[in-house]
């Protein structure tokens, strides 16, 4: 890009990237995303680099990979050393800022941003014990949280201050970026009744049944640990959850019309980059599963939405991730990418650039006890556990990830191949005795204090 466009990033919280109208769901309504989509650039095949909070939000801030960072859970602090986006930004001259939701460990809450104008409470979350089997304190699920209400006030907040902040802009030579973090459609899902109102609970869509695949030991094992009910939930309970995420999403998709509609109305929409995407996404009851925290499509896949100077209108499908958005982001503004993880895309927007097309996502949290890994390669995508036999899926031809060709004799060649670049770039083995240590000296720490 010739110039250098003001920066407008909206994050929110657990939207899975289905779920939108303009990703072609047949019940979700986003009219909002859908008229950024089109007059932008929307990316079929984005993937987080971990589907649980605080490390998903790392690799974003940092373009790095979690096992390059060591923020293995939501207990972890990322270290106020790794140079991240805000820094970039504020190097290259912008007036970088944080709004919202953004879910940091520890006493940076800025992490070279020059300021946070609506801010979050601390995270509080458990530390895994892998030698206890995976167990965590407190995280049973046995009930679907969804009632109208009044929603997060946090959102309101959020959405107040930033279009307040894009007014205040729109007479500055300076370039500027905004990070706004919405919290939903993370649960509690408690829409106002409005909202509600959008969806008939008894015409929505329900999960797939699980499949065979689904019973792979890494399925059964988040089951167990989330101490899930066996007999799962009822239909009526399923259906009413389902209504109430969708409203979330309904209830969030409308602050970011607001905030667009104030970036249009300040006349700096021709020279703002506006991008919409999500830590991570939720599985919904696909495959047996609730929330995040599971390398399936619904969890690591996340909405991906780029719009203003630059950006062509259309889609495209290549396999790509939060952190090579990150790179993206720091290149256009100025700044070097170079010792990042994450790739620029510039390349794959204007067409110009050949792209590595691969997307890996890793998860060292909660609801398991050893490591695992999914990487994505053209529309083939292996999911790995330590020690256990690894999963492959042809997306192209079973996008709901119900077959698993893993032992098919038809499928070794691709196999190999998927797990010998895994390997290279994975090394599962050795990332469960770091991880170990790091949940031992956590929690000799917490121990410690509470002694």
């Amino acid at each position: 890009m010739k110039t250098r466009p003001n920066l407008l990033v909206i994050l929110s919280d657990q939207h899975g990237r289905p779920f939108s109208s303009c990703y072609g769901h047949p019940h979700v309504r986003t009219p909002n995303l859908d008229r950024l989509a089109a007059r932008g650039l929307r990316f079929d095949n984005a993937y987080c680099n971990s589907p649980l909070c605080v490390p998903s939000r790392s690799a974003l801030m940092t373009g790095k990979r979690v096992s390059t960072l060591g923020v293995w859970d939501n207990n972890t602090i990322l270290g106020s050393g790794e140079p991240t986006l805000g820094h970039h930004l504020r190097g290259a001259g912008y007036d970088a800022v944080l709004c919202g939701r953004m879910h940091f460990n520890g006493d940076d809450k800025l992490h070279g941003f020059a300021r946070q104008i609506a801010s979050d409470p601390d995270a509080n979350a458990s530390i895994p014990e892998w030698e206890a089997g995976g167990r965590v304190e407190g995280h049973q699920l046995r009930s679907l949280p969804a009632d109208a209400g009044s929603g997060m006030a946090l959102d309101d907040t959020a959405e107040e201050k930033a279009i307040s902040h894009v007014r205040s802009k729109e007479d500055s030579d300076t370039p500027w970026a905004l990070i706004v973090g919405f919290k939903h459609p993370h649960r509690p899902w408690n829409a106002e009744q409005r909202f509600w109102d959008l969806y008939d609970e008894a015409a929505l869509d329900l999960p797939g049944e699980p499949g065979p695949g689904d019973h792979h030991p890494v399925h059964d094992r988040n089951r167990l640990l989330r101490r899930m009910l066996e007999e799962g939930f009822p239909e009526k309970v399923i259906r009413h959850a389902r209504a109430g995420y969708y409203a979330s999403i309904s209830r969030m998709d409308e602050k970011v019309g607001s905030i667009l509609d104030a970036l249009d109305a300040s006349g700096q929409a021709e020279r703002t980059l506006v991008v919409y995407t999500s830590d991570h996404g939720t599985m919904l009851g696909d495959h047996g599963l609730w929330m995040k925290s599971s390398l399936f499509e619904n969890s690591a896949g996340v909405p991906l939405i780029l719009a203003g100077p630059g950006i062509p209108n259309g889609t495209r499908n290549e396999n790509v991730s939060l952190m090579d958005l990150t790179a993206t982001l720091t290149e256009i503004s100025g700044g070097d990418p170079s010792e990042m993880d994450g790739r620029s895309l510039t390349g794959v927007i204007d067409g110009t650039g050949r792209w590595d097309n691969y997307a890996l996502c890793e998860y060292y949290a909660t609801w398991t006890d050893r490591p695992m890994a999914a990487l994505r390669r053209d529309h083939h995508k292996i999911m790995a556990s330590v020690d256990e036999a690894p999963q492959v899926f042809d997306l192209e031809a079973d996008p709901g990830e119900t077959r698993d060709l893993s032992a098919l004799e038809s499928c070794r060649e691709i196999r190999a191949a998927l797990s010998a670049e895994l390997a290279a770039l994975w090394n599962g083995d050795g990332l469960r005795r770091t991880v170990l240590d790091s949940q031992r000296a956590r929690l000799a720490a917490q121990r410690g204090s509470s002694a």
